[in-house]
């Protein structure tokens, strides 16, 4: 169904999901259960009163002269389809529709990864200047560890406000 774009209509897909499921609970009681022979039998009645009236034998008409000209226009497209790829010609177009959305989500979920993994790196690297005793120091700590924590600390503020302020964007 998805493979070849086709739609069925909502009350036919319900009909065909309620089918298969009984069929499979009644499997599950009694291995040997077929419901396509139980419905084999209503579906004769109903096609046997659906070609009774004039419309009906109209609409299988139809219906069959189309599945006739598909059956003797295939082979001809097949084989047009098949030159076509034989002889490198073939040519695919990807179209993306409704991709948009999720493509600004993902560019907005990876900036902020890259912004938080920049945060930690930074408040693990003051950090460790911190440890390692550099100097110059103030109080007892080295200032360039500080300097680099104040400055994570500040970045992370901004961060954070900044989400907020997305968010609530979105939300309007």
């Amino acid at each position: 169904v998805f493979k070849y774009n086709i739609t069925l209509p909502s009350n036919l897909f319900l009909l065909l999901k309620t089918v298969s499921q009984v069929e499979s609970d009644c499997r599950n009681i009694y291995p040997q259960f077929n419901i396509f022979h139980l419905l084999n039998k209503y579906a004769k009645k109903f096609t046997y009163q659906k070609l009774k009236t004039k419309s009906g034998v109209k609409e299988l008409y139809y219906t069959v002269s189309d599945f006739l000209r598909f059956v003797q226009q295939f082979p001809g497209d097949m084989a047009d389809i098949l030159s076509t790829v034989k002889e490198g010609k073939l040519n695919v177009r990807f179209e993306h529709h409704r991709l948009n959305g999720f493509i600004d989500a993902l560019k907005t979920s990876s900036n902020r990864l890259t912004i938080g993994l920049i945060l930690a790196a930074m408040i693990v690297g003051s950090g460790m200047v911190i440890l390692a005793d550099i100097p110059p120091h103030w109080f007892g700590i080295s200032v360039l560890g500080f300097v680099g924590h104040v400055s994570a600390l500040i970045l992370s503020v901004f961060f954070v406000i900044s989400i907020f302020r997305q968010e609530r964007k979105k939300v309007k």
